[in-house]
């Protein structure tokens, strides 16, 4: 019966703990499952006649318990990640993936071809876009924050207003090729306040026109 307690408490748990932690993988997701188990355990083992040695034992099987539920839920979309980043990768976009099981597809320079001081998508725009909405609609536990950014030609009052109307039209276009709205969550414009090289050279420049995008997947593995 204790164990049997210890697990729902350990599905409850698990379900907000590693919900946010499993990014990392089985690495993050055993290790918070252990914790978790062994607060659960221990507070099971307290309620034992013999309460120091109930709260030991509680402990020891909640970390087991723990550990492997959460290794699994961290390996799930960690696997999941995995194989989106490498379907983006055979289409040629250039994604990475961070520590968090975060994908970042950047979008630079002129690959969606915006004309200057335009958020118009081009026909060439709309190819590249048109590859990564597949891949998005495929993966349907995908949210993902879409960010505009520009970069220091110009006033920093129009290019915020261009970044935002850039990052809409990624947005906008998505919607149209059937990725879910809850997929996504927002779609914000930094203009020229997050540079990622220096904007005294061209090829500087054009790395900070840009629209990113940040991947995730929560859900999985829960």
């Amino acid at each position: 019966m204790r164990n049997a307690i210890l697990f729902l408490i350990l599905g409850s748990l698990l379900s907000a703990g590693c919900a946010t932690n499993a990014g990392n993988g089985a690495l993050i997701g055993g290790g918070t499952g252990a914790a978790l188990g062994a607060l659960a355990g221990g507070i099971i083992g307290n309620q034992q006649p013999n309460q120091a040695q109930g709260r030991t034992e509680g402990a020891l099987i909640g970390a087991l318990a723990g550990g492997a539920l959460g290794a699994g839920a961290g390996m799930g979309i960690g696997a999941y990640m995995d194989k989106q980043q490498a379907d983006l990768a055979a289409q040629q976009i250039a994604v990475q993936k961070q520590q968090d099981n975060t994908l970042l597809v950047t979008l630079a320079g002129d690959s969606l071809n915006f004309a200057t001081g335009s958020s118009a998508l081009s026909a060439d725009g709309q190819a590249q876009l048109a590859k990564v909405a597949a891949i998005l609609v495929k993966y349907s536990e995908d949210k993902i924050i879409i960010e505009g950014h520009t970069d220091n030609v110009g006033n920093p009052q129009s290019n915020q207003v261009l970044s935002q109307q850039r990052a809409d039209s990624v947005k906008g276009f998505f919607l149209q090729q059937g990725v879910p709205p809850a997929s996504i969550l927002s779609s914000t414009g930094y203009g020229q306040s997050q540079p990622v090289a220096s904007n005294d050279t061209a090829d500087g420049r054009a790395q900070n026109r840009r629209v990113v995008l940040k991947i995730s997947a929560p859900g999985v593995g829960n």
